[in-house]
């Protein structure tokens, strides 16, 4: 099995995400896995909203600001009626979601909701600029396949769990 790990600055724009299918195109076996961080500077992004939140500032022009990045990116990527600019709104939506729902939370509750936020992005760009440029993949949630005790912002995995998660997942 081969694992390819991309950073954010490997999949910052779309130049970038071209450049990882390629990379993919010419080197993945059939058993590879890829794995995505969010896209360029979006968790500095999403610290940001945070902070903001926390202050009690406003947090919709950053959100509108970190969703249009990525529309952008989607822009050079998908026709105009890609279904990923839904998503991409949807995710705008969350996001506030987040924030006003767990304003009675810890931070470092929020935190997690919201970080992880950027790699659900950039995977799901991701995997649909790569299904719609023939590669035969599978998208697999981490969400629904690792599992971790409640220790926010420093969570242990649950190894066993996580183990049988993924024999049935994969």
């Amino acid at each position: 099995m081969q694992v390819f790990k991309f950073g954010g600055a490997s999949i910052k724009d779309a130049t970038a995400v071209k450049n990882m299918a390629s990379i993919l195109a010419e080197k993945a076996t059939e058993k590879t896995v890829v794995i995505v961080s969010a896209m360029g500077k979006t968790t500095n992004a999403l610290e940001q909203i945070l902070a903001d939140f926390s202050e009690q500032k406003d947090p919709k022009q950053r959100i509108t600001q970190l969703i249009t990045t990525h529309t952008i990116i989607c822009e050079s990527l998908f026709p105009a009626d890609h279904f990923i600019f839904n998503f991409l709104k949807e995710q705008q939506i969350e996001i506030a979601a987040i924030l006003e729902a767990f304003k009675q939370k810890s931070t470092a509750f929020v935190y997690d909701q919201l970080i992880s936020k950027g790699e659900l992005i950039s995977s799901n760009i991701l995997f649909q600029y790569l299904q719609q440029e023939g590669f035969s993949i599978s998208f697999l949630d981490a969400r629904k396949t690792i599992k971790t005790d409640n220790s926010y912002r420093e969570g242990s995995v649950n190894w066993e769990l996580t183990k049988q998660n993924i024999s049935t997942d994969c």
